[in-house]
């Protein structure tokens, strides 16, 4: 009886501080990122880049267009000191601000504009 009490015990230990372990996930919100008064939060998931957990914001832009939306977001960002690291128009950018990276991706479906925000790690070159 003592042996499984002792057994219980140890792996309770190993399971709450492999819990405690949990690394911060980096999120929109986490990164103070600028979002456009047009732009509502459809939905989020986290997702992992890279072996670092992160959380997927998708936006629905009211009034934009694929086109224009794009450059229109990096001027604004890049107003706010967020400078552009990618260009991968056009349909997305990367942008870096205070050694954080964000990936930005526009896209048409059921006739909506979405956006993609997602935090990346740095790309060293």
């Amino acid at each position: 009886m003592k042996k499984y009490f002792i057994l219980f015990l140890i792996l309770s230990i190993v399971i709450i501080m492999s819990g405690c372990n949990q690394s911060k996930i980096e999120s929109v919100e986490s990164l103070s990122f600028p979002i456009r008064e047009d732009m509502t939060l459809e939905s989020s998931y986290e997702s992992s880049v890279e072996d670092i957990k992160v959380e997927v914001s998708t936006y629905i832009v009211k009034g934009g267009t694929l086109d224009s939306f794009l450059f229109e977001y990096e001027k604004s960002l890049n107003e706010d000191n967020w400078v552009t690291a990618r260009n991968l128009k056009p349909n997305g950018i990367v942008v870096e601000k205070n050694n954080k990276s964000v990936t930005i991706l526009a896209y048409e479906q059921e006739g909506k504009l979405l956006v993609d925000i997602i935090p990346t790690p740095k790309i060293e070159e």
